[in-house]
């Protein structure tokens, strides 16, 4: 699996977390920049899962269970990618318009 130059992810495993995956996405220096988590397929186990990206900027709690929630804190968020790899391209392109080194993404819960 092939992500952007300059990004490294990590699978995460926490107690109580559900199965799906969650990964940590990193920048070349080890920053933490955001995260991705696997969204099963509600009600048709025989699609595909989706996976959703996240980064956030600020110490604001986070639950990526309340997507309305994370934004209006200034959480930015992309949904819906059919692989991992596009989740974490749809990040750096994001994190490489905002210019500069990408900010630190907060985490601040054990539900992210």
């Amino acid at each position: 699996m092939g992500f952007p130059d300059g990004y490294s992810v990590v699978r995460t495993f926490e107690p109580g977390r559900p199965p799906w995956g969650r990964w940590e996405v990193r920048d070349v220096t080890g920053l933490l920049v955001g995260v991705v988590a696997e969204q099963p397929a509600l009600g048709a186990p025989s699609k595909p899962s989706t996976f959703t990206v996240a980064h956030n900027p600020s110490p604001a709690p986070f639950n990526m269970r309340y997507p309305r929630h994370l934004r209006a804190r200034g959480v930015w968020w992309s949904g819906g990618h059919e692989t991992m790899s596009d989740a974490v391209a749809a990040l750096a392109r994001r994190l490489s318009r905002s210019g500069g080194r990408p900010a630190r993404h907060y985490m601040t819960g054990t539900h992210c």
